[in-house]
């Protein structure tokens, strides 16, 4: 059984509640395109992904029902203060990754990079390693 992937603009007119998550694209989603009347929105994955512009007005017409969302399209990818504040929005910071379990790997991760880079070493899992020559500690292979 096979996965179908699409674009999020070809998925969104078809649902009543959305949930966008997705990479970064170079097209934002343009909530007047979801043709379902009173929809849902939830964007858990890139602020860039969705014209706040647009999801403002949705809201504001009365084409959206409510939105959540944990990104936006500021620098920080928080949500944009208008659409924090919106009485039809549930804004939370971008948190998803911040258990206990994942600061404790993310923390011996980074000791173990430092101390393969103090020895002269590539980190493993490094994926630049082709341009790693800062301060001559590491030769690429």
């Amino acid at each position: 059984m096979g996965t179908e992937v699409r674009a999020p603009w070809e998925i969104l007119p078809q649902q009543a509640i959305s949930v966008l998550v997705g990479t970064a694209l170079p097209r934002a989603v343009r909530i007047t395109e979801v043709d379902r009347q009173g929809g849902f929105f939830l964007n858990l994955s890139r602020g860039e992904l969705v014209d706040d512009e647009a999801l403002l007005g949705a809201l504001e017409s009365g084409h959206l029902s409510e939105a959540a969302l944990d990104v936006g399209r500021a620098p920080d990818q928080m949500p944009a203060p208008a659409l924090a504040r919106h009485p039809l929005v549930i804004a939370t910071p971008h948190i998803g990754g911040l258990t206990p379990e994942a600061a404790r790997h993310q923390t011996f991760d980074t000791v173990r990079q430092v101390r393969a880079l103090l020895a002269g070493q590539a980190p493993e899992g490094a994926v630049n390693l082709d341009k790693a020559r800062r301060l001559g500690l590491v030769k690429a292979v």
